[in-house]
């Protein structure tokens, strides 16, 4: 079954709201037959975009809709005496 990724901020999750709406990548998967795989997060700085593509990527992703956010936003790296280096999407907090 052939993967889509949607990467990018609020506008591109997958939130489950309790009136039931459904993303539009979603439904353009369902109507296709994909698998949709959401990296996607309210929040995300572009800098958490590019991780997320990087994820996508090492994860081989067939197909992938990207949805850049403002330049406004920035990261606060919090635990700098972490081992594992700050610039894996994994190490993100949302």
């Amino acid at each position: 079954m052939k993967r889509l990724y949607s990467l990018g901020d609020s506008f591109m999750t997958t939130d489950d709201p309790e009136d039931g709406i459904v993303s539009f990548c979603e439904l353009f998967c369902q109507q296709r037959g994909f698998e949709h795989v959401s990296l996607a997060r309210p929040g995300a700085t572009n800098f958490s975009i590019r991780l997320q593509i990087e994820q996508a990527i090492e994860q081989q992703a067939e197909y992938v809709v990207i949805g850049i956010t403002g330049s406004d936003r920035f990261d606060v790296p919090l635990n700098l005496g972490e081992t594992d280096p700050l610039y894996h999407l994994h190490n993100v907090w949302y």
